[in-house]
Parts: C-alpha cells; structure tokens; sequence
C-alpha cells in the first residue's frame, strides 16, 4: 500500500511539473521545477525525494543527458539543499536518500562524488551549507 501511495505521488507531481517539451533544456521550465523541489523539501524529506526524482525523470523524459543534465542536477541538488534548511534534525539525516537519488543519475564522476558527500554528511547528522556546497555540485 505504502509503495503505490508512493507512486501516486510521484505520477502526481510528475503531472504538476510537466508541460509539452522538445528534447532541450531551455524548452523545460527549470524555475518551476527548482521552487516546486524547495517547496517540497521544505515540508519532508520523503516529499524532497519525491520531488526530486520527478525532476530526473522529467529531465530524461525530455532526452536531456550529458553535461546539459548534469547542469541541471547541480540546479535540482542546491533546490533541495535550500529547501531543506529548516527540516528538523531527524528528517534531514533522511535526506541522504535523495542526494544518493541525484548522484546516481549523474554522469560526471566529480559531480557524483559531490553528491555522494552530501549524502554521507547527512546521514551523519553533519550540516550541510547550500551555499558552500553549490560550486561542488556544478558539473564544471
């Protein structure tokens, strides 16, 4: 039940985030997809990942790969670090989860290791600065 809960959830935001696109980056509304991952960041970690692996999806869906997505996934990745700011503790060790999410779908070894630090410091308990880290996460 909890598994197609969580489907539903994911379709719905898939829906919410989507509009008809070419396979091009500037044809994809990153300033809704980035807010709407604050937004859901802000409220859980469950909701971040979620969110985020929406955004992937939609990013695939549209036949972004390379260094085009990878330069999206640092966009989505400081989304929901600045989204999370405010989760309490508990809920923040969570969102390892969803930065392991992002390092996976990365094809740059530097950005997947930048991803897989955040995740690691989050499952530690460590704060993580979504200022500090942005420069790490760009694909560049």
């Amino acid at each position: 039940m909890i598994i197609k809960t969580r489907r539903l959830a994911v379709v719905a935001l898939m829906m919410s985030l989507s509009s008809p696109v070419l396979a091009q980056s500037a044809d994809i509304d990153m300033t809704a997809i980035t807010a709407a991952i604050e937004a859901e960041c802000a409220k859980s970690a469950e909701a971040c990942e979620l969110a985020v692996s929406a955004a992937i999806e939609r990013l695939s869906s549209a036949g972004i790969v390379g260094d085009a997505l990878n330069s999206e996934l640092g966009v989505i990745g400081v989304a929901a670090l600045t989204g999370s700011v405010a989760l309490p503790p508990a809920e923040k060790l969570k969102l390892a989860a969803t930065f392991t999410v992002i390092s996976t779908a990365s094809t740059n070894p530097s950005q997947k290791v930048a991803f897989a630090e955040a995740a690691v410091s989050f499952e530690a308990g460590t704060s993580v600065d979504p200022v500090a880290v942005s420069s790490t996460l760009s694909p560049n």
